[in-house]
Formats: structure tokens, sequence, C-alpha cells
């Protein structure tokens, strides 16, 4: 017997179609959810090492903007991954960071939290270096510990 001699109910057929999507569906929430954690995770670090109190940009999505307000000068743009980020990856977000801190004229600095092997973030090289790094060119992996050392001497 084939599936010609025997064709299948069609709502059993869209029943097994919608539910490869469930798992999608439930993804993204969690995706969602995975990302509002690690960016109030980003603003427990910021008061812990700057002393300042910062929050989510809840509008973020429906109007764009960076992820977090209240550390100025900076527009941080946060993600989070499961794996470490392949360099095109990096590239993409690196993008989405440059044009998030150009929209504001902010300084750039994107956060990636792995899971099981913690923060790296990322800021434009010039900003350690003008006198040899183009601005928005490059940038440069440095600890969460670096980096907030850094942002407490130009504040």
């Amino acid at each position: 017997m084939t599936i010609l001699d025997n064709p299948p109910d069609a709502n059993e057929a869209l029943k097994a179609l919608l539910a490869l999507d469930e798992p999608k569906k439930a993804r993204s929430v969690n995706s969602r959810a995975k990302g509002a954690a690690v960016e109030r995770e980003f603003c427990a670090m910021v008061a812990t090492h700057l002393g300042l109190s910062c929050k989510r940009n809840l509008e973020q999505s429906r109007s764009g903007g960076h992820d977090i307000q209240g550390l100025d000068g900076w527009a941080p743009e946060i993600k989070a991954r499961a794996e470490q980020p392949p360099r095109g990856a990096l590239l993409n977000m690196w993008a989405q960071t440059l044009d998030q801190a150009n929209a504001v004229q902010a300084r750039p600095v994107l956060a990636v939290k792995v899971n099981r092997k913690g923060w790296t973030f990322y800021i434009d090289a010039a900003e350690l270096r003008p006198d040899i790094w183009q601005p928005c060119k490059s940038w440069v992996a440095i600890e969460p510990e670096d980096f907030f050392q850094y942002a407490r001497g130009i504040m």
C-alpha cells in the first residue's frame, strides 16, 4: 500500500505541519527571555563596577536603539549565545552595534555572553589607540573588568 492508495487526512497533515512550528515558537520566546536576562545581568555589572543605575531599553525592538540606557556616552548592544559566535556572526553584531552607536553619537560596546564561558566585550580599537586605528573599522575584545576600568577612567 502506498500513500496514493491511502491519502492522509488533510487535517492530520495540517496538524503535523503546525506541530513542526511549535518548537520554533518556544525557542523564540526563550530567546527573548534569555536576552532580557543577560541585559539585566549587564546592568547589574554596571552597578557593581561603576556604581551607575542603567536599565533595559524596552523600546529597542519597536523603535530601535541600543539595548541599555544609563551608561552615558556608550551605546551597549548585548547578545547571548549558546556557543562562541563565528567571525561572520560577530561582524554582523558589530555592524549593528556601530549603527546603534552612530545613531546616538555614542561609543559602541558589544557585550557577548556565551553559555558556560562568560562575557567578552568588544570596543572600537580607535577608542584605545586613535593614533593608529581608524574609528569604527576594527574592534578589540576585552574582559568585562577591563572595559569597566577603561570606562571608569574616561568618565
